[in-house]
């Protein structure tokens, strides 16, 4: 394994971060982060107490739209929204059935999951604190993304302004 991929796997790697709002505009560099520590799940208590209910909203939506990553379906059947008893053929899980169920999972049922104990009946699903830590803003990527950005701009104003044949 190279050095790279040993630093990737680290917990303290730094990688630029990239943000876009809701309205699906352009992404925004916010500077290089850092993860100093792991991720922690989150217990009953802190969902309760501490996570807004539009983060936990924002999240079920996410975790239900139509577009959504595989990865998805697998935390459903980890978290018990989908039977993994039901999607499993002779001891593996069939990943066409499990993708089926999940698209008739709501973003209610995810927010019953965050609000469910995880002593109490019925599937219950965590957040995660994510920790990161900002250690610089390179002026130069920025710079020469902003660059970039303009020059494509040029090529389709150019394009728009060429006299059609």
């Amino acid at each position: 394994m190279q050095a790279r991929e040993l630093e990737a796997e680290s917990p303290g790697y730094s990688c630029p971060l990239f943000l876009r709002d809701e309205s699906g505009g352009d992404y925004m560099y916010y500077g290089n982060y850092r993860e100093p520590r792991f991720s922690d799940r989150l217990d009953y208590s802190r969902m309760l107490d501490e996570v807004p209910e539009s983060m936990k909203e924002y999240w079920a939506k996410a975790l239900t739209a139509k577009k959504r990553p595989a990865w998805v379906t697998e935390v459903f059947i980890d978290e018990g929204l989908i039977s993994k008893e039901l999607v499993t053929v002779n001891g593996v899980v069939d990943n066409d059935l499990a993708a089926e169920l999940a698209e008739h999972i709501k973003a209610e049922d995810v927010l019953k999951a965050f609000k469910t104990a995880d002593a109490e009946d019925g599937p219950s699903m965590r957040l995660y604190w994510e920790y990161l830590e900002c250690v610089g803003y390179e002026v130069e990527l920025y710079e020469a993304l902003a660059a970039r950005k303009r020059w494509m701009v040029e090529r389709l104003l150019e394009r728009s302004e060429a006299p059609s044949p």
